[in-house]
């Protein structure tokens, strides 16, 4: 079971990479989550009524580098959070929308439901990889938590404890997150693992030591940043480096930052969305060359026109007109498409500004600008990255992890 010091810290990135290396070692291995927090999903077998059902994406994926098709019982538990109500999704079929105490009050009647789906899908491999939720060591969820140490529990789970490095303060995060552990939890984490380092490891190997002196428990991998190996994320596919391209097949949108723009809160809309890799630029540099360009103002705005200026900008955007790369600009409170985009949308039957606070909006936007690129989706549920490139991609991620990751005696 892969367990993490918080959410985002690369849970969902280890346990798609652990799947694929023992599939390759010729082990049947499958995921599971019991309660997966998040709107990214995917289709899945098993439903009730045998129809495709839902699960968090994370699973799906994680599926496919086992060499397998996702079922539902997969991820028995999904929860789409949409203020403060919550719509569950259980066993692939939506179940109603609670408030959120009335769902934590709940909780303990979906054991059943989340037991008995690890129990089939455990009966059918040699070896299952469990996906933590958020953090273990949350006490005052202390004796709710079903994703966590319960599970481990349930399933005589060995643990492994990621932690971030690149958030900073990685083993103050291992080390409080061990020790806020019960003592029956602590002897389940069988080793630490630091995800997102940086940096030569030996700069590292101080703290390491010191850390398994103090919990008497191996840091059993230093795991790099590789920009090279992308994986979809549990929540969404976000690129933010400056310049840096996404995924082969997923959508690249730029968005200009400047001091004096209103627009921001408009263009976070984008952000969470599957298969839309959204990144800022505040020079030149960062420009790129993307699927679509966001800029907060038109070139015309005298503020707008002096900052791009002061920054260089006002070439690159320059480039992006002469290369005929769609834009939005924002004027009057609207999102005005350039003549590019406007030839692209209105091939689907749409015309005028564009809200990117609807979601029908955002899906023509998504669907015109991948039909630019070629891009089909409907022969593949977890697209938009081909099949092909996320097979190569989880053998990297599994390359990566057997020259890093020290597994040897964890079973013992």
């Amino acid at each position: 079971m892969v367990l993490g010091t918080s959410s985002g810290v690369g849970k969902s990135w280890l346990v798609t990479g652990l799947c694929r290396l023992f599939h390759r070692r010729g082990v049947s291995v499958a995921p599971f989550k019991a309660i997966n927090f998040s709107s990214n999903t995917a289709e899945a077998e098993g439903a009730p009524d045998g129809m495709p059902g839902e699960i968090g994406r994370a699973q799906a994926v994680q599926a496919e580098a086992c060499g397998i098709s996702p079922t539902v019982d997969m991820n028995p538990v999904l929860v789409k959070s949409d203020g403060d109500e919550e719509e569950l999704v259980l066993l692939g079929r939506p179940e109603g929308t609670w408030k959120l105490a009335a769902f934590r009050g709940r909780r303990e009647r979906l054991w059943s439901t989340i037991s008995s789906s690890y129990d089939r899908v455990a009966s059918r491999h040699e070896l299952m990889i469990i996906e933590g939720a958020g953090s273990p060591a949350e006490i005052n969820e202390r004796g709710r938590d079903l994703a966590n140490m319960h599970m481990a529990h349930h399933t005589d789970a060995r643990v492994l404890l990621l932690g971030d490095m690149e958030r900073g303060g990685v083993f103050a995060s291992l080390f409080g997150t061990y020790s806020l552990l019960d003592q029956a939890d602590r002897g389940r984490v069988k080793g630490f693992v630091i995800n997102r380092a940086g940096g030569p490891d030996e700069r590292l190997t101080p703290g390491v030591r010191q850390l398994e002196a103090m919990t008497k428990v191996k840091v059993r991998g230093v795991i790099p940043i590789v920009p090279e190996i992308l994986i979809e994320p549990g929540d969404s596919l976000i690129f933010e480096e400056p310049g840096r391209s996404p995924l082969l097949g997923a959508l690249d949108f730029c968005a200009v930052r400047w001091p004096g723009e209103g627009a921001a809160a408009e263009v976070d809309q984008l952000r969470g969305e599957h298969g839309v890799g959204l990144r800022d630029a505040r020079t030149a540099v960062g420009l790129g060359n993307p699927d679509l360009i966001l800029l907060p103002a038109p070139p015309t705005d005298p503020a707008f026109s002096t900052f791009c200026a002061q920054t260089g900008l006002d070439r690159g955007l320059a480039s992006i007109a002469a290369r005929g790369i769609p834009t939005l600009t924002f004027i009057g409170g609207e999102w005005r498409p350039s003549p590019e985009l406007a030839t692209v949308l209105g091939a689907l039957g749409f015309s005028g500004p564009v809200s990117l606070g609807d979601a029908r909006h955002r899906r023509v936007l998504f669907d015109g600008l991948r039909a630019r690129r070629g891009i089909d989706l409907s022969a593949d549920p977890l697209g938009p990255l081909p099949r092909s490139v996320r097979q190569q991609q989880y053998d990297a991620l599994a390359d990566l992890l057997e020259s890093r990751l020290n597994l040897d005696g964890l079973w013992d």
